[in-house]
């Protein structure tokens, strides 16, 4: 078993990564595609576990509305400026248990919660082409940028990874983003 060779498909059928078998040189792949399988297995657990349970107990303890988000949104640090309706609109949704539409609302607000504490530790997040454009770079490289472990510590970029971007995880960024 362990000779054989994993494919990871999403959900609309394409391959979207390829993992070599353990007794083959895929080193860093292989370990990856086991780390990445172990973390998305303690997600289920904690959300189904932990996070559910919690947001039920909230939701029947207390009236989450839209203005207490909204006045949480724009109290906290990590929303920025102009972006405190829709950040709170969206976490309403969620505490609604419209996490489809939560999420789909809440990525690029996450995404842009990224980008602007990169920038106010001087990340450069918006290269310059060699024809003087200008164009915000993704997620996925905003999380290899060298700032991102210095601002996020190892821990946190790894999970944001595994959560939004790597295809060995649950790649929600870019499901979002292109509607898959």
């Amino acid at each position: 078993i362990d000779d054989i060779h994993s494919i990871i498909i999403a959900q609309d059928g394409r391959c979207v990564a390829s993992v070599p078998g353990i007794n083959f040189d895929g080193g860093d792949a292989v370990l990856n595609h086991r780390i990445q399988k172990n973390f998305q297995m303690n997600i289920c657990f904690a959300v189904k576990g932990h996070i559910l349970p919690a947001l039920s107990k909230l939701r029947d303890e207390y009236s989450v509305t839209l203005p207490v988000l909204k006045s949480l949104c724009e109290c906290s640090v990590l929303v920025p400026k102009g972006r405190e309706n829709l950040t709170a609109y969206a976490l309403w949704l969620g505490f609604g248990g419209d996490f489809g539409n939560a999420i789909h609302l809440l990525c690029p607000q996450f995404e842009n919660m990224i980008r602007v504490e990169l920038k106010r530790v001087g990340a450069q997040t918006r290269p310059i082409t060699n024809n003087g454009i200008e164009h915000e770079i993704g997620l996925s490289n905003l999380m290899e940028l060298p700032e991102c472990k210095e601002v996020f510590g190892e821990d946190l970029v790894f999970e944001i990874k595994s959560i939004f971007t790597d295809a060995l995880g649950s790649n929600l960024r870019n499901d979002v983003a292109h509607g898959l």
